[in-house]
């Protein structure tokens, strides 16, 4: 009777403990334990660049504020919006562009309805499929960089549900491209082509015009822009920051735009964006 009634307890009281575990185990998928999600979010503008000298200077450069990588009280939810930096920045000089991106299960990214299946958060170019631009995006569900006709695609690409810091660099004496996600080098080639244009930077667009606007469709945050190349340890290290991480190698910071609930360039050079740009204070946690 003891042993029969020591059975019907297991029985009984296992179920219970493994329906326990796993409404545990779906929550803590869901993020729900993670401290990250309940720490104090940072308020627009809290970190900056301070540049003692004016913009384009880098004498005494430094961060100041709130800079220690808490996330955002805001992210930017574009759909079908864009907005525009009046700074022509692609001149044939190395870059590096980086920024946190999260695609919702309503996008098919295999083919999310422009033109060639692209969906981005960094454009410039002339608008037309000759120039092809500059590009930073996910084209039929690949990790996709846009490079004045001589593309870098990677064999695989994101998933919805999924945040990602994604971005890409350009060496001009390496002549090397780098498509970059969540800190580590995706794809890479060496270029034979050139990288240049007299057009402004487009956010939230991946592609010109001529692609269906090849918006980003989702959540993002963060974009970050030097003019250099950044080494795998940094951009690995700008990874580990997180969504709300502040920039590092400041004397070569362009532009800095978190997309905290404004268009504001916190990089001290004052390269504003102009647009009408939704924000959501309640995206999911990375």
């Amino acid at each position: 009777m003891k042993a029969q009634s020591a059975m019907e307890y297991l029985m009984t009281y296992g179920w219970a403990i493994l329906i326990i575990a796993i409404a545990l185990s779906a929550l803590y998928a869901l993020g729900v334990f993670n401290p990250a999600a309940y720490g104090p979010r940072a308020s627009p503008g809290s970190c900056s660049v301070t540049r003692p000298d004016g913009a384009r200077t880098v004498n005494f450069i430094s961060l100041s504020g709130l800079c220690n990588g808490e996330q955002p009280k805001f992210v930017a939810y574009a759909t079908g919006q864009e907005a525009i930096v009046e700074r022509r920045f692609f001149q044939n000089d190395s870059f590096t562009i980086l920024a946190w991106i999260y695609w919702p299960s309503s996008v098919n990214l295999a083919s999310p309805g422009t033109g060639n299946g692209d969906v981005g958060y960094a454009w410039s170019g002339s608008g037309n499929a000759t120039d092809d631009g500059f590009g930073v995006f996910s084209r039929s569900d690949h990790w996709y960089l846009n490079f004045y006709g001589d593309d870098l695609e990677c064999n695989d690409g994101p998933v919805t549900g999924e945040w990602y810091q994604f971005g890409a660099s350009w060496n001009n004496k390496t002549k090397q491209q780098t498509i970059w996600v969540n800190g580590v080098a995706n794809c890479t080639r060496t270029s034979s082509g050139y990288e240049v244009t007299n057009e402004p930077l487009y956010l939230l667009d991946g592609a010109g015009s001529w692609d269906g606007g090849a918006y980003a469709d989702g959540y993002v945050s963060n974009i970050q822009l030097y003019n250099k190349a950044l080494g795998a340890n940094q951009i690995m290290a700008l990874y580990q920051e997180g969504i709300g991480g502040a920039p590092i190698a400041l004397p070569n910071l362009e532009g800095w735009w978190p997309l905290n609930a404004n268009l504001n360039d916190y990089s001290g050079n004052g390269y504003d964006g102009s647009g009408s740009v939704s924000y959501s204070s309640s995206y999911p946690s990375p």
